[in-house]
């Protein structure tokens, strides 16, 4: 019975007993049976509302400072708190909920909401979070302190003891903490939430790749030092290891022959050094089999250095150089600039050494390069211009050509230039072409085309004309001229021999590419053998003589040519090459005295000139693959200087010259020249339709 019902029923009953008593009315009372005593009711109070809202204010337990952002979960739900670090959440009115609060670098905090007024609309819970501890040493290998290391948490310094050892204080999953020491790696750990934290710095160390600079080769045995005291040596790849390094040291790195190099390390992992040679060893080689030039000539500042017998050269001095030029008979010439600082690649001939006996060292290897051309004579240079752009033109257009032969001195011992040489002037001898030679030299370097400068040396009638002391002569005294009406410069003179290499130091001076000597023997035409076997010399002619001076001339000349950039070749009878090497056919020409002393042989292997019998064939002029084969045959198997052949570019047709040219790039790979005089040409066979090459 509830206090409503019992209220209601005294009330009742009190009104019985006064309406009995105002009425007069008798109540019969009968005896009640007797009754347990009535226990006392509790003192009424007020129900709780149905929904109360708890507020939760989350703070920092030591700085009293609100904490936005904090994770509060109320019996599974879940919110977080606003810019003050409140959060309010309605729950029943009867209950006092669980709540846990989490905040990142804060201990958890949990609890339930104690409400002292229970009849209140709301529940206020205080919730004050006690920041983390997080403690940390900074160590080296085997765990030895590292007091002065510097620790960075939050973008600031953290103290530590003479231990290495730190604290941090509100530390949150995943925050960085770094870790500097000056000889040891940096190292950067993440907190996981482990209250302890280790930092094992690694000794820091660099690797140190030390190259050469001019040709990225590596360099072994390279000093690689931070103070006197501490220096270790790079290996045989060039690469040396420092360890305990700190930023900002300076390293340096030397080796014999190199320039000193200095690097401020910075932290890196490695750092690649290059050192400048100031001297140079190596060896010229052909590209293509990598076997050692050893007819090579190297132009130091235009000062001339020869290859030993390896092919191998020193230079010394190399910050003075600026230019070197390396010149090899069969090979592209090529010019290396010294002047611009030292860089792997910078040019295409340096290599590293394919055999490095001692450092620096770079090798030159040189392309070869195939003279294959035709020539154009004294009269179409001096009077033709349009037909010599025409040849020039055909050149540039050809697949197969890349040269011109032309007379500077002709055949009638005229030159295609003036000069004002003391030797060369008062000669007479000078004309000036339709075609300049200044002008035919440029057009051949814009379509890089060789240019060979031919020379007429011993028939010579204007040097005769104007030194007539120099002439061959009669027995009687007259000055001899041969079936031509040419006269013959005396070839025991050296006076003759100057003249004809000043002609050839101003053509290499006016820029041809190679200068060729012609009629470089003793005059053989005349109305008899009789009057040939009779003429004067001031040498008087023997075997012994005439070889002696056309030896003496072309060493006299080479010695001239060796200092430049050019090359010096020399024509001589096709026959010369097959007969007894000490033959020399009564003219001083043979094969053994001209070859060591020029770099170019180049045998007139023409085959009219052959009779019948020479070189075991029935008919040479019908064989001119045959006598372009056999004559190559033997000269190449009598000298090691290359041969290239001059073939015959008339009275054959088109199969015919093809023939030569295909026994002539069967023999050799230095190439060929054809023979024209006139210049006349079949264009079709050198600038063939597609499909129809040779």
């Amino acid at each position: 019975m509830n206090r409503r019902t019992v209220f209601a029923l005294v009330a009742t009953l009190g009104v019985v007993a006064l309406s009995a008593s105002v009425w007069g009315v008798s109540v019969l009372r009968t005896p009640r049976p007797a009754q347990a005593p009535v226990e006392a009711l509790p003192t009424p109070t007020e129900d709780p509302p149905a929904i109360r809202t708890l507020r939760v204010t989350v703070h920092d337990a030591e700085a009293a400072s609100p904490l936005a952002g904090a994770q509060v979960n109320v019996d599974d739900r879940q919110g977080s708190t606003d810019a003050g670090g409140a959060y309010a959440i309605d729950v029943p009115g009867g209950t006092l909920p669980s709540v846990q609060v989490t905040f990142p670098g804060y201990e958890p905090w949990a609890g339930s909401a104690d409400a002292t007024d229970k009849g209140a609309d709301a529940i206020l819970l205080d919730v004050p979070l006690q920041p983390n501890t997080v403690r940390g040493q900074v160590v080296g290998p085997g765990l030895v302190p590292l007091p002065d290391a510097a620790v960075r948490f939050d973008g600031k310094l953290v103290p530590l003891d003479d231990e290495g050892r730190f604290v941090l204080r509100r530390v949150s999953i995943g925050d960085p903490v770094t870790a500097e020491h000056p000889r040891h790696l940096p190292r950067s750990a993440t907190f996981d939430g482990y209250p302890t934290l280790y930092l094992t710095l690694e000794p820091a160390s660099v690797i140190v790749r030390v190259r050469d600079a001019m040709v990225g080769q590596e360099i072994p045995e390279a000093q690689v030092c931070i103070t006197d005291e501490q220096c270790q040596s790079t290996d045989a790849s060039g690469q040396a290891t420092l360890r305990q390094v700190m930023s900002g040291l300076t390293v340096s790195i030397q080796h014999p022959g190199y320039g000193e190099a200095s690097v401020t390390y910075q932290g890196e992992e490695t750092l690649d050094v290059q050192l400048t040679p100031e001297e140079l060893y190596g060896v010229v080689r052909d590209l293509q089999s990598g076997e050692p030039l050893t007819n090579t000539i190297l132009l130091v500042d235009e000062q001339l250095l020869r290859v030993d017998e390896r092919g191998r050269f020193h230079l010394t001095g190399l910050g003075n150089i600026h230019s070197l030029f390396v010149k090899s008979p069969g090979h592209k010439r090529v010019e290396i600039g010294m002047d611009t600082p030292a860089q792997a690649g910078l040019h295409d001939a340096l290599d590293a050494c394919l055999e490095p006996d001692r450092l620096p060292c770079a090798d030159i290897n040189l392309p070869r390069f195939a003279v294959r051309g035709i020539y154009a004579s004294y009269n179409l240079l001096v009077w033709d211009r349009p037909r010599m752009l025409e040849l020039i033109d055909m050149v540039d257009r050809s697949p197969m050509l890349n040269a011109i032969v032309v007379d500077i001195k002709g055949d009638f011992g005229y030159l295609v230039f003036q000069s004002d040489d003391p030797i060369i002037a008062p000669v007479d001898a000078m004309a000036t072409p339709r075609l300049p030679v200044p002008e035919f030299l440029q057009l051949c370097k814009e379509k890089h085309i060789y240019a060979i400068a031919r020379m007429v040396i011993f028939k010579d009638s204007p040097l005769v004309k104007a030194r007539p002391e120099l002439a061959v002569r009669h027995p009687n005294g007259a000055i001899f001229y041969d079936r031509e009406g040419m006269a013959w410069a005396d070839p025991t003179r050296e006076e003759v021999w100057e003249y004809n290499i000043a002609i050839t130091r101003e053509a290499i001076r006016l820029g041809f590419d190679e200068i060729q000597y012609d009629y470089l023997r003793y005059p053989s035409d005349s109305t008899s053998l009789e009057v040939v076997r009779a003429l004067v010399y001031s040498v008087p002619s023997t075997t012994e003589s005439r070889t002696q001076a056309i030896e003496g001339f072309v060493t006299a000349a080479k010695a001239a040519v060796d200092p430049t950039r050019a090359f010096l070749s020399a024509d001589l009878f096709g026959y010369a090459l097959s007969v007894q090497p000490d033959h020399d056919m009564r003219i001083g020409q043979r094969l053994k005295d001209l070859a060591p002393h020029v770099d170019y042989v180049c045998p007139m292997v023409y085959p009219s000139t052959f009779i019948p019998g020479n070189l075991g064939l029935a008919s040479p002029t019908d064989s001119p693959y045959d006598v372009v084969a056999i004559s190559m045959d033997y000269g190449m198997s009598r000298t090691s200087t290359i041969l290239r052949p001059w073939l015959q570019h008339y009275w054959y047709d088109r199969h015919e010259i093809a023939e030569q040219w295909r026994a002539a790039e069967e023999a050799t790979d230095a190439g060929w020249c054809f023979w024209n005089a006139r210049g006349q040409y079949d264009e079709l066979f050198f600038v063939p339709p597609e499909g129809l090459e040779p």
